[in-house]
């Protein structure tokens, strides 16, 4: 059986979803740090199946954290992979230790391949730039990212594997898929920085309200000052505020209550929202930005527009909010392609395959 070891410093969610579904085929070595927010809460979503190694990861800014990604390093070569699968270059510092790691084949997923507009999260390209020397594959989450990776770092196209993923399982398996059937409430969920839009879905909202009169916009997630957001609503009591990170019965509140689920994005990379959303058979109507397209069928599970555009926007969203037969014939088309293409188990099949490109071993 293939052993994989997978390191982690961001991400946290996604690489256990994806370690927990690759372990059902072969052999995995999680490693992750132990000192993040949330871990308590991670910790539990790992499968029995997965040889979990946490690490205590001091701050870049201590030195102290080159050392503790030596001792990383000194575990991984223990576990002895076949493949060691890195989420975002795995750490800054960990291109010291490489040279110790020279006869381990490395895959490198690339989530974010150029810093978001405005979002002060989001680290520089740094490791990305390194991981171009020491990484023989690398996974992306869409065809126009894996463009990126070709004109920003001179990546061969042939290093470049496209591997989709699918929504949390933890939320999904408490969660009812029934469609609520109180007031239509439209759902703006995650991060909140200027690239994701979030004021073109605010001055939709006249024009939603011309047309549908039973609706409600909520607006969940963390990130700059909502003031400046606050005093564009034309109609503030259409408006509900979550300006707090949501725990997970919270989560799973705000998505049975939501009837569609809106990406507003002015540019993106992937979305994580997308595939949950789907999951629980709510359509997403989003911009055409980053690897959204590749997720979203327009028409089909939800609805594609130009960024800034708030009239069509709103077009399109009064489309799923007045017709109940399109609405019902999207919703049960999202959530079939949750458990096909956009399913955790076609993630991790996909993983696997470009595995067995870089060891050469025929699928």
């Amino acid at each position: 059986m293939i052993r994989i070891s997978i390191l982690s410093t961001g991400y946290i969610e996604y690489t256990i979803e994806l370690a927990n579904s690759l372990s059902n085929y072969v052999d995995v070595s999680l490693f992750l740090p132990s000192n993040i927010s949330g871990s308590d809460e991670y910790s539990k979503l790992i499968s029995k199946k997965v040889k979990c190694h946490l690490f205590h990861l001091p701050r870049m800014s201590n030195f102290k954290a080159v050392f503790a990604l030596k001792k990383v390093v000194d575990k991984i070569l223990h576990s002895k992979p076949h493949i060691l699968h890195l989420q975002d270059s795995g750490h800054p510092f960990l291109f010291l230790w490489t040279l110790f790691l020279r006869k381990i084949r490395i895959v490198n997923t690339i989530h974010d391949p150029k810093p978001h507009f405005g979002d002060l999260m989001t680290k520089g390209r740094f490791g990305v730039y390194l991981g171009r020397f020491f990484s023989k594959h690398f996974l992306v989450h869409g065809p126009e990212l894996r463009d990126k990776l070709i004109k920003y770092y001179n990546i061969n196209k042939e290093q470049i594997s496209l591997v989709p993923f699918g929504g949390p399982t933890s939320l999904i398996s408490n969660i009812s898929t029934k469609i609520p059937s109180k007031k239509k409430e439209v759902l703006f969920f995650g991060r909140i920085w200027p690239y994701k839009g979030l004021k073109y879905l605010i001055k939709a909202e006249p024009y939603i309200r011309e047309k549908i009169s039973n609706f409600k916009i909520i607006i969940a997630g963390k990130g700059e000052d909502l003031e400046k957001y606050k005093k564009i609503m034309k109609n503030p009591n259409n408006f509900e505020i979550i300006n707090y990170r949501l725990g997970e019965s919270e989560r799973i509140s705000l998505f049975e209550r939501s009837y569609i689920v809106v990406l507003p994005y002015i540019e993106a990379s992937q979305s994580g929202i997308t595939p949950c959303s789907f999951s629980l058979g709510k359509p997403v109507v989003a911009t055409k930005v980053g690897s959204l397209s590749y997720f979203i069928d327009h028409g089909f599970d939800g609805y594609l527009v130009e960024p800034r555009d708030s009239k069509s926007l709103s077009k399109y969203i009064i489309n799923l909010l007045s017709d109940d037969k399109l609405y019902h014939k999207m919703s049960s088309n999202a959530l079939v392609k949750s458990k096909t293409t956009l399913s955790w188990n076609y993630a991790s099949k996909c993983t696997i395959k470009s595995y067995n490109k870089v060891l050469k071993i025929k699928s």
